[in-house]
């Protein structure tokens, strides 16, 4: 049996199991979360490599076009035509990974605990959690041992 299952009928009675204290909402939310980022690092997977086998031919090739350069003008023009194409091809290969990384971000649901309302002219930023000044840390007493006598 394939694990997850694709057709999206996971059990979670082995979890319920190990994790009993866990609702079982949460156990879809993390197994969404889950089945998100697999996702994510295949497609990412893939495009590195199809982007690393790329840059090994164009790697190949501009050694075998330094070999058949005649002049010290040739050569120049080689090596700019290499190196304008490695920061092209650089700068596509960032974007992809951004847009795949957004992609990632997006599909996974995010459970309504987590989900908070924004307007158009509301501040974007989350409510926050504790206003930081607020917070006293604990005293800190050291052992007897190391208390001066």
């Amino acid at each position: 049996m394939a694990y997850p299952p694709s057709d999206g009928n996971f059990d979670y009675t082995h979890l319920q199991n190990a994790f009993p204290a866990l609702a079982p909402s949460s156990m879809e939310v993390a197994t969404q979360a889950y089945r998100g980022w697999v996702s994510a690092m295949l497609a990412m997977n893939t495009q590195a490599t199809n982007f690393f086998t790329h840059r090994l031919q164009q790697d190949a090739q501009f050694s075998a076009n330094i070999m058949k350069c005649r002049t010290p003008q040739d050569f120049a023009q080689v090596q700019m035509d290499f190196f304008q194409n490695v920061l092209a091809d650089y700068s596509q290969q960032a974007e992809k990974v951004g847009d795949l990384v957004t992609e990632s971000f997006q599909s996974v649901d995010r459970p309504e605990t987590l989900k908070w309302e924004v307007s158009e002219t509301a501040d974007p930023t989350p409510p926050a959690m504790f206003e930081p000044s607020q917070y006293q840390p604990p005293h800190y007493q050291p052992p007897a041992h190391q208390q001066a006598a």
